[in-house]
């Protein structure tokens, strides 16, 4: 039942066909942030279903290669099973950097097909799914502040400067932020700073759904491993795995670790993205030995790419790592 929450009513409809027929038939219910915002508030179906993430196409799900989770997996045997396999799947990773993980334009590899779906997309969502949201002043300035978001992606956000730049004030820059969010335009990962020596505590990162709007090669790419590492963490977190979540590290003289994976609130894995092979800069292995040793992972848009240091280490490429 797709954007049934549209329907007068749905939930007692909907709780109605289950008390039923649900022990006779499944049901799969999907919709958009409108439907998430309804299920929050009023009559509640709690007890009669799970609920479940949908992220854009992954490299793995575009080759069919996704497998089970084992239970109580370490990262480094996670790691493992990526150096197990010899496999580089490069024109797969090019083909989602160019025409982003959803279906329409990554299946139709159409150039001129993309351009109008990428030109229109974020129209519908502003004027379908965020007008019940905000009033035309608002809806103009919800698409001042996406405009703003391509060249602050892969550093912290501060809400002050897109309160700055649009004029407005910080609570109502905060709440724009907010609505994109809702609408499953961008996401945020927010830092991590225990036992990490001047970590930055509040600022969060915020990424797109939609890589493609960052025109810089090295953002779209970070951007790109964002969403494999988030449909990752929610994938093993919806399927009853653990609790994973993402986060970042970055300290106030700006040493950045991009990506932290944490199981059950502890770290797990930490990831760089990098547009080729270079040399592992320090302070990686600084915060890694203060996050007990952890693995750390470099991923890396050039092919051809899966070392490991003497220090514990990798370098892998994308079309590897993720496949």
């Amino acid at each position: 039942m797709d954007e049934i929450h549209k329907y007068p009513k749905w939930k007692n409809v909907l709780k109605d066909f289950f008390d039923s027929f649900g022990d006779e038939h499944g049901f799969i219910v999907t919709g958009s942030a409108k439907l998430d915002m309804m299920r929050k508030s009023g009559d509640s179906l709690a007890g009669r279903y799970f609920s479940f993430r949908l992220n854009p196409i992954v490299l793995s799900e575009l080759l069919n290669t996704r497998s089970a989770f084992p239970n109580e997996v370490k990262a480094l045997d996670f790691i493992g099973q990526k150096l197990d396999s010899v496999r580089y799947h490069e024109d797969a990773i090019a083909s989602l950097l160019k025409f982003s993980g959803f279906p329409e334009p990554l299946l139709a590899a159409n150039e001129r097909f993309f351009n109008k779906w990428h030109s229109d997309y974020f129209e519908r969502i502003l004027r379908e799914d965020l007008r019940d949201m905000a009033d035309v002043e608002e809806l103009e300035n919800l698409a001042k502040v996406m405009s703003l978001l391509p060249e602050r992606i892969s550093s912290p956000l501060s809400t002050n400067s897109i309160a700055n730049d649009v004029k407005c004030a910080f609570a109502t820059a905060a709440n724009y932020i907010k609505a994109l969010e809702l609408g499953y335009l961008i996401f945020r990962i927010s830092p991590y700073n225990r036992k990490i020596a001047r970590a930055i505590k509040k600022e969060t990162k915020a990424y797109f759904y939609d890589w493609t709007r960052i025109p810089d090669p090295s953002k779209r790419f970070e951007n790109y491993i964002a969403v494999e590492l988030k449909a990752l963490v929610d994938f093993w977190s919806d399927s009853g795995h653990g609790k994973f979540s993402l986060n970042f590290i970055r300290d106030r003289d700006g040493k950045e670790t991009d990506f932290l994976i944490l199981n059950d609130d502890k770290p797990w894995l930490m990831i760089e993205a990098k547009q080729s092979r270079s040399e592992i800069e320090y302070h990686h292995s600084r915060n890694r030995e203060a996050l007990g040793g952890i693995p750390f992972v470099q991923v890396i848009r050039q092919d051809g790419i899966a070392e490991k240091t003497s220090g514990g280490l990798f370098q892998i490429s994308a079309s590897r790592f993720f496949a």
